[in-house]
């Protein structure tokens, strides 16, 4: 959905509460992908400090490249 509730995407399973949901999700991918990229850097400097963030920092990298289509 776009900012005037505009459905910009379709899954084409004809469900349209579903629909409406994966396209909210895939107009707040980039966003998401953001945040968590900045998480990420935040995860590193608490790593490199000696907190114990390792699966957390791992999960991150392995989220990023999964929606950059890469492979971990």
């Amino acid at each position: 959905l776009d900012e005037n509730e505009c459905c910009i995407a379709t899954t084409g399973y004809g469900d349209d509460e579903g629909d409406r949901a994966n396209a909210r999700l895939i107009a707040a991918a980039p966003d998401m992908l953001a945040a968590l990229r900045v998480s990420l850097a935040i995860l590193q400097q608490l790593a490199d400090a000696g907190h114990p963030v390792h699966i957390e920092l791992h999960a991150a990298r392995a989220a990023i490249a999964k929606a950059e289509g890469r492979k971990m």
